[in-house]
């Protein structure tokens, strides 16, 4: 009898709270306190609903339950109209950016992040640009939204509530449980979300402190002003929503996400250059899961296709080894380009001692140094008349002082290396030298036909003050 009073008492005061907030301030900031009342009810009517049950996690204005394997937000809405820029669904109490978002919630995004771990869900990895982690990476989740105080068969899914106005995209179904950024340790650990700007818990792009991100490479600027709310899907200013989460049903039990590497070697028994010389290793980082296998490219690009149509997303680390020419490092690079993508592979940050593979196709026209924003570091790496491999380090002077210049006059200088060890004592030279800061950028111009190691091993010494590195195949 007591369970079912405070049922009752639940669903009168979700009716409640959806009438009063549709009465609120025009102000959402006032409308939000005001609404903090019948959110604090609404957090502890679960609280006596549930006391003593384990499985359920209950914070203000979050409700975790390993049980139903759901989570349950209750956010306010912002009132967005059809139309309008979404750059979030939805928010955290503190973000400055709740004129862009749909909804605010009660919870912070710690708290979110927390509830969904309760349930069961891994921690995944948001985007982070300069370690070269492009793709939100996680196993995904549902979310729909209704009206407070209605039943969750009158919810929407999310994703409805969008619409993308580029031609021929499709508004992904599914978010990425990434888990924002945290820091700390595991007892004193604090979610940067709860204090960055965005604050964002639901994100239309691949925001870097995101708790849960769209399961595609898409940057803020891609996104901006093409994702729009929705023809009747917008909510009342100040109106109480709840958004349920729930872990996206895999029918095999296989977690989405499978960690996979790629190695990419010369095929001694194949003459040639391009990608029929290429032998590639590939498996699973736990290798009973995806055993390794030895193929050319073709064979290896079939291995990622059938992960990939069963369902699973394919994160894959790719080694070049130093014996590949660098023609096959970029004729790979090109193929691997063309599969990245959802319903594709991923590529992972490079381990130590690689470049990511875009290093491998760079823009063309950089190639004239007139065409450059600035002027990087240069290696130009030939043969010398007895067919040694030699590198040269190239520093391109900018000189403006000519008055009424529009572009500067570039002067280069050549410091010709003699091994590997030489470039780093170069550079440290050069840096006590100079007035400026150097660049970190390093160009890399080298014949098609030689193998990566003539210039790697030097790269590899640099790369903490060089980390940006694009190779030119001549």
């Amino acid at each position: 009898m007591r369970i079912r009073k405070i049922r009752l008492a639940l669903l009168a005061l979700g009716l409640l709270a959806a009438g009063c907030a549709s009465a609120q301030s025009s102000d959402g900031k006032t409308a939000h306190k005001e609404n903090m009342g019948a959110v604090e009810s609404w957090t502890q009517a679960h609280v006596q609903q549930n006391a003593g049950n384990s499985n359920v996690w209950i914070r203000q204005g979050i409700v975790a339950n390993r049980l139903t394997h759901k989570v349950e937000i209750v956010a306010q809405a912002t009132g967005l109209e059809a139309g309008s820029i979404a750059e979030f669904l939805l928010v955290g109490p503190k973000s400055e950016k709740d004129y862009e978002a749909m909804a605010v919630s009660f919870a912070t995004p710690g708290d979110v992040a927390r509830g969904l771990e309760f349930i069961g869900l891994p921690r995944g990895r948001t985007i982070n640009a300069r370690l070269c982690q492009f793709w939100p990476k996680g196993e995904r989740v549902r979310i729909s939204v209704r009206t407070l105080g209605r039943a969750e068969a009158d919810a929407v899914p999310l994703f409805s509530c969008l619409t993308d106005k580029r031609p021929n995209h499709v508004w992904p179904s599914t978010f990425v449980y990434t888990g924002s950024r945290w820091t700390g340790d595991v007892a004193t650990a604090t979610c940067l979300a709860d204090s960055q700007s965005s604050g964002s818990i639901v994100s239309t792009y691949n925001e870097p402190v995101t708790v849960l991100d769209i399961p595609v490479s898409a940057s803020q600027g891609e996104v901006y002003g093409n994702v729009v709310v929705a023809k009747n899907h917008s909510f009342e200013k100040g109106g109480l929503l709840v958004l349920d989460v729930s872990p996206e049903p895999r029918a095999d039990g296989q977690p989405r996400v499978i960690n996979t590497t790629l190695t990419a070697r010369r095929n001694p028994a194949v003459t040639g250059a391009g990608l029929a010389m290429i032998a590639c290793v590939s498996a699973g980082v736990k290798t009973a899961e995806w055993a390794v296998a030895t193929n050319d490219v073709q064979g290896a690009l079939a291995r990622f296709a059938a992960l990939a149509q069963s369902g699973r997303d394919p994160f894959v680390t790719l080694a070049l080894d130093d014996n590949l020419s660098v023609a096959a490092a970029r004729d790979l690079a090109q193929t691997l380009k063309m599969i990245e993508g959802e319903g594709g592979i991923r590529i992972e940050p490079p381990p130590d001692g690689q470049l990511y593979y875009r290093a491998f196709l760079p823009d063309e026209k950089w190639r004239t140094r007139s065409e450059r924003f600035s002027q990087p570091f240069e290696l130009r790496v030939g043969r010398d008349k007895n067919g040694v491999w030699r590198a040269t380090l190239v520093q391109i002077l900018e000189d403006w002082s000519k008055k009424g210049q529009l572009t500067p006059d570039l002067t280069p200088k050549e410091f010709p290396l003699e091994k590997a060890e030489d470039l780093p004592v170069l550079l440290k030279v050069l840096a006590g030298k100079s007035k400026e800061e150097l660049p970190n950028t390093l160009f890399v111009f080298v014949p098609a036909d030689a193998p990566l190691g003539v210039f790697m091993p030097a790269v590899r010494l640099v790369h903490d003050a060089l980390p940006m590195v694009h190779v030119f195949a001549e």
